[in-house]
């Protein structure tokens, strides 16, 4: 449950740093790249919980330890929506 309102927050807050569009001059942000690691974060995350959701299955089923698999994918998703932070800035360098 934790998983899914992290990988939530940080998808709607990758997807809300396109609004500083409207901060951008004439030539000053790169609205491809923004656009793609919009999708590509979107993109990782829904694998992500796939996978968490598909392996805590598997284990489950197996009588296995699952605690791990929604920890990795915090982790995994915090770290993606690091560097999608990093080249959205990149992207959009408005204040």
């Amino acid at each position: 449950m934790i998983y899914i309102v992290v990988a939530s927050f940080f998808a709607a807050d990758i997807f809300l740093t396109t609004l500083s569009i409207a901060g951008c001059g004439a030539d000053q942000c790169d609205y491809t790249l923004q656009s793609n690691t919009v999708n590509v974060f979107l993109l990782f995350d829904a694998v992500v919980l796939l996978a968490v959701v598909a392996l805590g299955l598997i284990r489950l089923r197996r009588g296995q330890s699952t605690w791990w698999l929604p920890a990795g994918g915090i982790v995994l998703v915090l770290i993606g929506a690091v560097i999608a932070h990093q080249v959205s800035h990149i992207a959009l360098p408005v204040p």
